[in-house]
């Protein structure tokens, strides 16, 4: 057991582009919840809870933001299981609940193996599955992610694009991997305690899936810092090049059992929300 006997360690699994960073960070605005973000990145430590570092690393108080960030990301790779055990579920984290985020590749990757090892065979840590009913919209989501990275990290900047091209097989491929890999997953994770919440779920009945959640991690129900953004500004037709050829073969046989549930091709009359996530 990671931590105290009275505490419940946790780890929100998901694919990217699922809400997973808003939904840590409402996490963590809950009082008795320390939540991290994404610290098993393969090249860096991203979002360590400000509620772990004072009594995790009490000397980096005088540091600067970016060594911090490498002193924690130092600290992992000498040994992940140390990492595992005494930053991110330190005995020394006060909080009643205490979690991280971990995606699919990153559960997927070798690099992380003896992590993943230490969480499957303790099965006191509880699971939140984080999932996305819109697998296009998910999909997408990633893909104009990745565009906008590129062109950010490209030597000179490349100037803002138009969107990106779908190719739909490449799609339906993508959907067929994710869903492996949750398999892959769940089979690892058979006998610890869980629980599926929906980015749909977290947008369009936020009181009570977030009630659900807290419930599940046995504290208080109350309100949480919740972050979203209406969409209805970001039009199918800028986001994607070929939008009318995607949106003329959605109900082929191969496509719309991938498609049905896609906000992107079929909107609804009300404009919805959408949550900033991030990679």
């Amino acid at each position: 057991m990671t931590g105290s006997r009275n505490r419940f360690d946790f780890v929100v699994v998901a694919p990217a582009r699922s809400g997973t960073t808003m939904l840590v960070r409402a996490l963590d605005s809950h009082p008795d919840i320390c939540c991290h973000g994404e610290v098993l990145g393969r090249h860096r430590v991203w979002a360590f809870s400000q509620k772990a570092r004072q009594p995790v690393m009490p000397k980096s108080a005088h540091m600067s933001q970016a060594e911090y960030w490498q002193s924690l990301l130092n600290l992992r790779e000498k040994d992940h299981v140390a990492f595992y055990r005494e930053c991110l579920f330190s005995p020394k984290i006060t909080q009643r609940a205490v979690g991280f985020k971990f995606l699919y590749p990153q559960m997927l990757d070798l690099h992380f193996a003896d992590v993943v090892e230490q969480i499957c065979a303790d099965t006191s840590v509880g699971i939140i599955y984080l999932r996305r009913r819109d697998d296009f919209g998910r999909y997408l989501s990633e893909r104009l992610y990745l565009d906008a990275f590129a062109r950010k990290n490209a030597a000179p900047a490349a100037a803002a694009g138009q969107g990106v091209t779908i190719d739909l097989d490449h799609f339906v491929q993508a959907v067929r991997n994710h869903e492996a890999a949750l398999r892959r997953v769940q089979k690892w994770l058979e006998g610890h305690r869980s629980i599926t919440v929906y980015y749909e779920d977290l947008v369009h009945n936020k009181d009570r899936t977030l009630a659900g959640l807290l419930e599940f991690l046995g504290v208080e129900v109350r309100g949480l810092e919740y972050r979203t953004e209406k969409a209805s500004g970001d039009r199918p037709e800028t986001m994607i090049v070929n939008f009318r050829e995607v949106a003329d073969r959605a109900s082929e046989p191969k496509y719309a059992p991938y498609l049905a549930h896609s906000d992107v091709l079929n909107p609804s009359s009300t404009p919805g929300t959408r949550i900033r996530d991030e990679v």
